[in-house]
């Protein structure tokens, strides 16, 4: 699917990030409309206004080759008393994170670029803000698989041969939903229940966390993903068999937390990412699996947090795709970003998998993310098939 890439010229984006040295300046003392004032030039002139305390930067006082300067000025002057932007404003909601460095604003869906310019411009003469950042919406980004990604030797599997099916293992998923009722997933003691809680009695799903809904759509991403990961035919919860999907770690269990908002392809993550972690943590997974993400290739507010979550669990990978922006350069997106993770490129296919526009497992798919990151990082770190994969499909 594609991916969105918000630019302060779009509203196309969830919301702001502000890191701030103050708990108290977004979850209390932000003053929406103050915020449209603007501080005075020693040049300025006031011109007649009916708002009190309504400053305008004079676009005379401002060089004339400086372009920037000029559109963010008129930008501002467009907005400053607008109505529509004060009823938008009005409409603005707050969080913060736990530990009080970070706050998210939510932004309406309708508010114009010329109100963002102004929101943004306001705050950043904050003394109390740090920085300031977008929130970008994300979207959801084998037998064939199995032997590419163990060996590239065709039909060598040498994990398998040496017992590593992933037994006795619990793989984290964030993404759209899972068909629990899906061959390649159905338990034999029925349903889990779908309230965040652990059974590890349970054949291949030991936890549904229900946090933007509690299912997938026809065709989901997610229950393609998981079948990737993990999926193990079974007709009756209980014998197993090889499938045509059988996933990459066939004997491994999943702890799913759900992200999906129904079947838009939108996602919503949590804003404290430890609690997005915390879940599969708990229900015994190490590896948690994240094929979701924006086309934004910079550092921001997510990638911090799962970069300290990380660093703080030494024992912990977080596996996320690289994205399908490519192929040109520097389009890998957040949050495959982090400097902690492991991000994933797609590489083409090969056996009955393999179509005519493809050349082989050597190559990477067209649409595979590429770096380097905004700050010149080197990602992905590794590549995977992604490219037409045979897997478990959500028919609910």
């Amino acid at each position: 699917m594609p991916y969105m890439r918000p630019t302060l010229e779009s509203s196309v984006m969830k919301g702001i990030w502000l890191w701030t040295n103050s708990f108290a300046v977004v979850a209390v003392q932000v003053p929406l409309f103050p915020l449209r004032s603007l501080p005075p030039t020693a040049n300025d002139e006031m011109p007649p206004s009916t708002t009190p305390g309504t400053r305008y930067v004079r676009e005379r006082s401002l060089p004339a080759d400086n372009d920037r300067r000029l559109r963010w000025s008129r930008s501002l002057q467009s907005a400053v008393g607008s109505q529509e932007c004060l009823d938008a404003l009005s409409l603005i909601s707050i969080d913060a994170t736990s530990d009080g460095q970070a706050s998210f604003i939510d932004l309406p869906d309708d508010i114009t670029k010329f109100c963002l310019h102004t929101l943004v411009a306001a705050l950043s003469i904050a003394p109390q803000v740090c920085s300031i950042g977008l929130v970008p919406e994300i979207q959801a980004t084998n037998l064939e698989a199995q032997w590419i990604s163990q060996s590239g030797v065709t039909e060598e599997r040498p994990f398998f041969d040496l017992g590593l099916t992933g037994k006795d293992q619990v793989v984290a998923v964030s993404d759209s939903g899972l068909e629990i009722d899906n061959c390649y997933f159905v338990n034999d003691g029925g349903d889990i229940r779908k309230d965040g809680s652990v059974d590890m009695s349970q054949r291949k799903v030991v936890q549904y966390v229900p946090f933007a809904d509690s299912e997938d759509y026809r065709g989901g991403h997610g229950t393609h993903v998981v079948g990737t990961v993990l999926g193990h035919r079974s007709d009756n919860g209980q014998s197993e068999r090889d499938g045509a999907a059988n996933g990459v770690a066939k004997d491994a269990k999943v702890a799913f937390f759900d992200i999906g908002r129904g079947s838009s392809g939108y996602l919503s993550t949590p804003r404290d990412k430890a609690g997005l972690l915390n879940y599969g943590r708990r229900a015994g997974a190490r590896i948690h699996s994240a094929s979701w993400g924006s086309e934004y290739n910079g550092y921001g507010i997510d990638e911090y947090y799962f970069d300290r979550y990380l660093h703080s669990n030494d024992d912990f990978l977080l596996v996320i795709a690289a994205g399908n922006s490519g192929p040109s350069r520097g389009s890998i997106g957040s949050p495959a970003t982090s400097k902690n993770c492991l991000s994933i490129g797609a590489s083409q296919s090969a056996g009955g998998d393999i179509t005519s526009n493809m050349d082989g497992p050597e190559f990477l798919a067209r649409f595979s993310s590429r770096g380097p990151t905004r700050d010149g990082r080197t990602k992905p770190e590794v590549v995977a098939p992604g490219f037409y994969i045979k897997s478990a499909g959500a028919q609910p």
